[in-house]
């Protein structure tokens, strides 16, 4: 009989993910080794396995290996735009050095174990001659899962946008299109064992492709299921949507039908921002949140933080927020770049996030609502709420893809409706008499000011390298303490994540 060795949910709850192990495929997984049929035929195993999978996103590992948000605050360190101002307690501090070598295992492991806990999930359901509204669902999670972690392996492990020339790390091809980035399995990938198939790396604009086949499927199974998701811990359609919107602007520049690529991210944007569920954050309250509520109209998809499955010290309040009982608190605190800071206009409402009396920290971005001076004003009960993805992001994704389909008014009116909460006496004037060079300055400076030290950072360096010279480095401030004054580069080989060595090693597929 096959086997097929799967992620017991519980264990991978308790035991996290290590940075230092060896290839995910060369391995014994976490959990029990079941028989397939034995697998198929266990109740509800598919429903309760995809909400399994969402602890991943915060499984703790270490004080600086803990989930997607953790990978977030390294991500924006490494593009410079969020800054290490002292080095202290040693977290954190090979990603403000840029050393990305330091956490790509991690990475690695963290979204293939969410890939291959995902599969088993598909390969179940494939095996059912029909699907409950239920299963549909969950079908439609795990596609989407799937698909949220090759967008992110793409995003780290491949080339900064329209870069054609460096040489690719393994000696072939150059970065662009072509670039290899990762093996991608899909449900059928094991062999005659029920173990996971060693395959070769697929290229860049493949994976991007792939993700949005997943991405279109799993949309036609939440609209057909009529999926309603019972936390905004998990994946629904507007998500969904959400990525797929992300994904297109990120592929675009890679892809030989761009127009087609742009106009699908510009129409799933607009998608979830005509359904009505979000609202945007408002002018009156960008700082009064806290941006510790899931509640949060502006949330679209994020982590209702309990005594069951808070961080503690290892935690993105532990590092960001010195009114939180841990890292930051103690003098290990990070800030907006000061050079990125001093762009930031008077009449911007975000300026007012970042304290310029302690190094630019986001102490009105990020802050417990219960804020004291005194340690007994700390909070010590580390449960204030995780974002990953909130509605802004879709104006920007939106403007952005119109950009590039030269429709400027389109462009022009998304990114209004973003600066009409955050511009103090805002007026459409000043956007109308943008030139097209003007609005993509305006789209970059926005994007790095909205999602401050909420993991776009990198991404957003690497997609801007399109664009010319003016977006192709950045000059570091003096409040970063690791590469204070120096020139970073969006086709740097530093902020560019490598297949870990160990999976070269240990999958045949890959070549030297």
């Amino acid at each position: 009989m096959k086997s097929i060795k799967i992620f017991s949910v519980c264990l991978a709850a308790l035991l996290g993910l290590s940075s230092c192990a060896s290839s995910w495929l060369d391995q014994e997984l976490t959990g029990g080794s079941l028989t397939q049929e034995e697998y198929n035929s266990m109740s509800n195993v598919t429903v309760g396995t995809v909400k399994g999978i969402y602890s991943s996103l915060y499984l703790i590992s270490d004080h600086d290996l803990f989930g997607q948000k953790s990978i977030d605050l390294a991500t924006d360190l490494v593009s410079a735009d969020l800054a290490m101002t002292a080095q202290a307690y040693g977290w954190f501090t090979t990603d403000a050095q840029r050393l990305t070598s330091y956490r790509t295992s991690y990475i690695w492991s963290l979204y293939y174990g969410m890939i291959m806990n995902a599969n088993a999930v598909l390969r179940t359901l494939d095996h059912k001659a029909s699907l409950t509204n239920d299963e549909k669902g969950a079908y439609a999670q795990a596609l989407a899962i799937r698909a949220f972690c090759y967008y992110n392996i793409a995003n780290l492990y491949g080339p900064a946008a329209g870069d054609f020339s460096t040489p690719s790390v393994y000696g072939k091809k150059g970065m662009g299109a072509d670039y290899d980035v990762a093996p991608y399995y899909t449900q059928n990938d094991t062999n005659s064992a029920g173990l996971v198939k060693e395959k070769p790396l697929e290229s860049y604009i493949t994976i991007r492709k792939n993700v949005n086949d997943d991405l279109d499927l799993a949309i036609e199974y939440f609209d057909d299921c009529g999926f309603q998701r019972s936390s905004k811990l998990f994946i629904d359609g507007n998500v969904a949507r959400a990525i797929q919107a992300y994904n297109c602007l990120q592929m675009g520049w890679a892809s030989d039908d761009q127009a087609d690529v742009y106009k699908k991210g510009l129409d799933r944007a607009k998608e979830v921002i005509n359904s009505g569920e979000y609202e945007m954050l408002s002018l009156n309250d960008v700082t009064t949140t806290g941006f510790v509520d899931v509640n949060n109209p502006s949330w679209m998809w994020g982590l209702d933080v309990t005594a069951e499955n808070y961080g503690g010290l290892a935690s993105f309040w532990g590092h960001m927020d010195i009114h939180t009982y841990s890292y930051a608190y103690a003098g290990a605190t990070k800030g907006c770049d000061d050079v990125l800071f001093k762009q930031i206009p008077r009449d911007d409402k975000r300026r007012e996030w970042f304290d310029t009396t302690k190094k630019y920290i986001p102490d009105w971005k990020f802050y417990d609502l219960k804020r004291g001076v005194t340690a007994d004003e700390i909070d010590r009960d580390w449960k204030n709420d995780l974002v990953y993805m909130r509605i802004e992001e879709m104006y920007l994704v939106a403007s952005e893809c119109a950009y590039n389909l030269g429709d400027v008014v389109t462009s022009k009116s998304m990114l209004k409706e973003l600066l009409k909460e955050r511009i103090i006496g805002y007026t459409d004037s000043k956007v109308d008499g943008w030139s097209n060079d003007e609005l993509i300055a305006q789209l970059y400076y926005n994007w790095r000011i909205e999602m401050f030290a909420e993991g776009r950072g990198l991404i957003t360096f690497k997609r801007f390298y399109q664009y010319g010279a003016d977006f192709q480095m950045k000059k570091v401030g003096n409040n970063n303490f690791a590469i204070s004054g120096q020139d970073v580069h969006g086709n740097d080989y530093q902020i560019l994540y490598i297949v870990p060595s160990s999976e070269v090693v240990n999958n045949s597929e890959i070549a030297d």
